[in-house]
């Protein structure tokens, strides 16, 4: 019988077995299987660069399958510092329970225990037989409430994954709906199930109840706190703190400049959606009627945390050193920029670009105002120095291989003019990777002696500048004079700057955040960063002619 098939091994081994019978829900979300005998956690990563979103991870190892989360899935790969082994050896599969398997149409499963929560035992590989083969059509869920609707399976073969891995993909989509009434009066029909409880036009799916003989008991709720995937970005700021509590422990930041001139540092845990989009930084919208954040739904702030200086840098190089890269990045935001904003953002922009080291935000004491564009004009200018103290700090003793360094609007005017500031001996290696100043707010007539200066610390410069770019051409006209970050006839063409012109990407209203709002420009800045490529290799920009050289353009 398929349903004890999972149990077979047990029963034989003791005469007599009590069962419970398990409602298996099947998952409409997509799936990826690999071999994970055969694939290495480098080509399973390659495999997914490109953007792939699934809801499951099918690991294949001989006649055994091992369900994981897919977010759970990618994390562990990313982290790994053994790229080079197996997916089985990465995973330890050998000393897992493997997931059960279910043939055809069998809604239920009988188990001596409920399974714990997000293990492996917990999802069920569900097959079918295809053409005289056995296929995997589905992932299903044990004693998980899901609503009863009719799903079309997609089947498509991908092939080879890259170095011989092998990956097989299924997507699965839901069909059209019936309307509600009709639903339900084809329910009343068949009449509910054991393990069903009618609920409106539908079912909700319980698990848990004894197979045979006496009262259902009442579904078991699942009381296990949801696991929300996060993001840890370390943080430097020059803001006022705000301070609660006894102890005194920081939980925030204002938006006024802080009264004695120094830097502030810690570490801030930010809670990724479940259904994030790659270019979007989920916040609540009053146009959705949506007031408090819901981390289900959006971006959010879950815990900040002070440190002191030397326990600052001495927790970011334990994190760099664990990374197969030494790697790390310094995000400085723009003007009208909060906080909280910031810290979002660097989250979005290190889980979007799959960054695998340690994400750091510089937080200049911005207004976040619109009105108070000039005061952030001053603001800026004053914390010049301290980020290039903390730059010089942070390249001495992070321990990281790769410091790569990315500004937004007016934060590049703090980030070239600190790199002027800063000293490096000429025999001495460089001590950044790549310099990314995205829709830059500066003036083009001092652009010339700033990307200099940047160029004699870093290894390369990029420019992502656009015609689209609304918010520098208000700017344009508050100080009359060419920001760099615009395109106006051509993009701004330096010797020493490659100059990317992202006017026909789709982007907000504005147009000045494209940079981390657009799965083209991201797809690019990650090319540029993980893998340092020169805009001649990189996929998606082609070359375009200028009276003053040679850029290029998305195409």
């Amino acid at each position: 019988m398929d349903s004890l098939r999972y149990d077979a091994a047990a029963a034989k081994s003791r005469l007599r077995v009590k069962t419970m019978r398990f409602n298996v829900s099947r998952s409409a979300r997509p799936f990826v299987v690999y071999d994970a005998t055969r694939t290495t956690a480098a080509q399973a990563l390659m495999f997914l660069r490109w953007g792939s979103r699934f809801g499951w991870c099918v690991l294949a190892m001989g006649e055994n399958y091992f369900v994981l989360p897919f977010r759970a899935f990618l994390q562990t790969i990313v982290t790994t510092r053994q790229k080079a082994a197996t997916l089985a050896t990465v995973f330890g599969l050998e000393d897992l329970v493997p997931s059960p398997v279910l043939q055809g149409q069998v809604k239920s499963i009988a188990l001596e225990k409920r399974p714990r929560d997000r293990s492996t035992e917990s999802y069920v590989v569900l097959t079918s037989k295809r053409k005289e083969r056995i296929a995997i059509s589905g992932v299903g869920v044990v004693g998980k409430p899901v609503s009863i609707s009719s799903v079309e399976i997609r089947w498509v073969d991908s092939g080879s994954a890259s170095g011989g891995g092998v990956a097989r993909v299924w997507g699965i989509k839901k069909a059209a709906k019936r309307p509600a009434k009709k639903a339900a009066r084809k329910a009343a029909s068949s009449g509910p199930g054991p393990d069903q409880r009618q609920r409106g036009g539908g079912f909700l799916s319980f698990g848990g109840h004894e197979p045979k003989g006496g009262t259902p008991k009442e579904p078991e709720r699942n009381l296990t706190p949801q696991v929300l995937d996060t993001v840890n970005v370390f943080y430097a700021t020059d803001r006022e703190p705000k301070e609660s509590g006894r102890d005194g422990s920081t939980v925030g930041y204002s938006n006024r400049l802080a009264p004695v001139s120094k830097l502030a540092y810690g570490l801030c845990t930010v809670s990724i959606p479940e259904n994030h989009k790659t270019g979007r930084l989920e916040t609540p919208s009053i146009w959705r009627f949506q007031i408090h954040e819901d981390p289900k739904k959006h971006f959010t702030l879950q815990e900040c945390s002070s440190r002191t200086p030397a326990a600052f840098f001495t927790e970011l190089s334990q994190i760099i050193a664990k990374g197969e890269k030494k790697t790390a990045f310094v995000f400085i935001h723009g003007y009208n920029v909060s906080f909280d904003a910031a810290v979002k953002r660097t989250a979005q922009l290190s889980r979007d670009m799959r960054f695998p080291g340690a994400p750091i935000l510089y937080s200049w004491a911005s207004a976040a105002a619109k009105k108070l564009y000039s005061k952030d004009e001053e603001t800026v200018a004053l914390t010049v120095d301290r980020l290039a103290g903390f730059l010089k700090r942070l390249s001495e003793t992070s321990g990281a291989t790769e410091i790569h360094l990315i500004a937004h609007s007016m934060g590049n005017r703090a980030l070239i003019n600190a790199l002027k500031a800063f000293q490096t001996p000429s025999a001495a290696a460089k001590p950044f990777k790549q310099v990314v100043l995205t829709a830059p707010d500066v003036p083009r007539q001092d652009a010339e002696v700033l990307i200099a200066a940047a160029n004699a610390n870093a290894e390369r410069i990029t420019l992502y500048a656009s015609s689209k770019d609304r918010a520098l051409l208000l700017s344009r006209g508050l100080h009359d004079n060419r920001r760099l970050g615009y395109v106006y006839d051509y993009p701004y063409v330096i010797s020493g700057l490659d100059s990317i012109d992202a006017s026909s990407v789709e982007t907000d209203f504005l147009g000045h955040s494209f940079f981390a709002a657009t799965r083209t420009v991201l797809g690019d800045l990650s090319a540029l960063v993980l893998e340092g490529k020169e805009p001649g290799t990189r996929f998606g920009l082609r070359k375009l002619k200028t009276p003053s050289g040679l850029c290029w353009e998305f195409d």
